[in-house]
């Protein structure tokens, strides 16, 4: 459980949230991008009685929203509301590794990240893209890189779960069947690429990096994009994140501890 009734997380108007029904049970859940919002679009759009009008939306986003969208998610009545949450920086330069250096539907970063740096995003670094675009206001931010925050209800969140815990929580709420079809894999995932030392890996834009793994299937890993003033600013930015975190973490420990405690 997350309590975030009071706004102490989240600024203005929520992110999309979405009502479905699963089981038999009644389901809320806040969208975040890169915090497995794939797997749920799976699960929404395969198991939505209103599935016969797909056809008739651009994307299975825009049907959702049309058709499973909340716009009061506070006072939807539902048995459990989900929010999925990631570490702030994990979350970060995953997007750099899948948008930027795949190049996997970027559309709609691309486009906003010429809009914020009148840059080229091709041309962009690891370290352009933390110094120079996701130190922009949260609210001209694509959803990629906002702030996970900033999507956020003021209401409590039945279900708060961090992202490796995922598919065992799943599996617990919907039964194994549903929860290994669903949550089983990470989609979307630049970690199935194979890892390659590269020096200040940071500096090197994102059309090298795109090519490297285009003819190899290779892309420095994670940990070779961060240097200790790239970390600082990220942290500074998504410092909100790192305290619903570890929020998130604290309540989880207690609960573990309660439930051996008896």
């Amino acid at each position: 459980m997350l309590d975030n009734s009071s706004a102490s997380c989240g600024r203005g108007k929520p992110g999309p949230h979405f009502q479905f029904t699963i089981g038999g049970k009644t389901v809320l859940y806040c969208y975040i991008r890169k915090n497995a919002c794939s797997a749920f679009k799976r699960l929404i759009v395969n198991t939505s009685p209103h599935r016969d009008q797909l056809d008739q939306f651009p994307s299975r986003l825009k049907f959702m929203i049309k058709t499973h969208g909340v716009n009061k998610p506070h006072i939807a009545p539902v048995d459990h509301s989900i929010v999925v949450l990631r570490d702030p920086l994990d979350r970060l330069v995953s997007t750099f590794r899948n948008k930027f250096v795949q190049m996997t539907n970027n559309v709609g970063i691309f486009e906003n990240y010429r809009a914020i740096t009148d840059a080229s995003p091709e041309a962009a670094s690891f370290e352009r893209f933390v110094s120079e675009y996701v130190t922009a206001p949260a609210d001209r931010l694509d959803g990629h890189v906002r702030p996970q925050c900033d999507d956020l209800a003021a209401m409590v969140y039945t279900d708060a779960i961090e992202l490796p815990r995922l598919h065992d929580h799943m599996t617990q709420l919907f039964g194994k069947k549903l929860g290994n079809r669903y949550f089983a894999q990470k989609r979307n995932a630049s970690s199935h690429a194979l890892p390659i030392e590269i020096d200040a890996a940071w500096r090197l834009p994102a059309s090298e990096l795109n090519r490297l793994y285009s003819d190899t299937g290779t892309m420095p890993p994670s940990a070779a994009f961060w240097t200790p003033d790239l970390r600082r600013i990220a942290e500074q930015v998504y410092a909100g994140d790192s305290v619903l975190l570890q929020r998130l973490r604290e309540q989880t420990e207690g609960a573990s501890v309660d439930a051996v405690g008896g």
